[in-house]
């Protein structure tokens, strides 16, 4: 049966190599955010060459709302489960994996320190390229789920802001100026771009398209998320090594 998955969870990367290796083969990998119309434009820009040599991406990326503790127990970790959707926007828009990364996690919400996990996140990307990749990520926000896209290049910048659920509605008054809130959680946010992948994901069924996301990128977004935690845990840059068989195409 083909079945339609996000990212392996955990960190027992020999083991996941095997296993996604094989589903990919045998189904489908489709991440979100490949799918978002926007995210999607800007990638292809980018990738088009639009603004030139990418200098720096970065992604903003605040959840709402916070997940309960019985979830963050089996979720695997912030890294494992937010950051990996991050990191994948990122290798995606550059076609590249990066050879070090850095990374600071804090626990401000002491119910999520006494589970052992992190709330707030930092992350420095370096890419053979030249290209810097950033990532600001948080479990909690308060007023919304705050996701956002930039790419700066040599010649230009694209930029990716945050979606309301009522567009261009804006009310000023003498003392301020009102707009509508953005969206609150990522099934609203991307309910379009869940669409979009299972339309993807039929197509593929179909032999109508090729995969748009391979395991490859899934196998690697793992272990560029388990450097990222260790060089939260250590307080040191992690230098990474890829293997032909891990790199994608040239």
């Amino acid at each position: 049966m083909n079945i339609p998955r996000s990212f392996p969870q955990g960190r027992n990367q020999r083991g996941w190599w095997v296993v996604g290796v094989g589903v990919a083969w045998k189904g489908v990998w489709v991440v979100k955010g490949r799918f978002d119309e926007s995210y999607a434009t800007i990638r292809n820009r980018a990738r088009n060459g639009e603004v030139g040599k990418i200098l720096t991406v970065k992604v903003c990326s605040r959840d709402s709302p916070l997940p309960t503790i019985d979830y963050l127990n089996i979720s695997g970790g912030i890294f494992h489960d937010c950051a990996v959707h991050d990191i994948d926007q990122v290798i995606s828009i550059l076609g590249e994996y990066p050879n070090r990364v850095a990374a600071i996690a804090k626990a401000n919400i002491s119910e999520i320190g006494a589970i052992d996990d992190v709330d707030t996140v930092a992350i420095i990307l370096s890419f053979d390229s030249g290209a810097i990749g950033m990532i600001d990520l948080s479990r909690q926000c308060s007023y919304g789920y705050d996701q956002r896209l930039e790419v700066f290049g040599e010649t230009g910048m694209l930029k990716a802001e945050n979606k309301c659920p009522i567009q261009n509605v804006e009310q000023y008054t003498h003392d301020d100026v009102k707009r509508a809130p953005i969206y609150y959680s990522f099934a609203s946010r991307f309910q379009e771009a869940y669409k979009r992948e299972m339309e993807h994901f039929i197509d593929v069924l179909e032999g109508k398209a090729e995969l748009l996301v391979e395991g490859r990128d899934l196998l690697a977004v793992s272990k560029i998320a388990t450097a990222c935690e260790e060089s939260a845990r250590t307080g040191k840059m992690v230098n990474l090594k890829w293997t032909p068989e891990e790199l994608p195409p040239a």
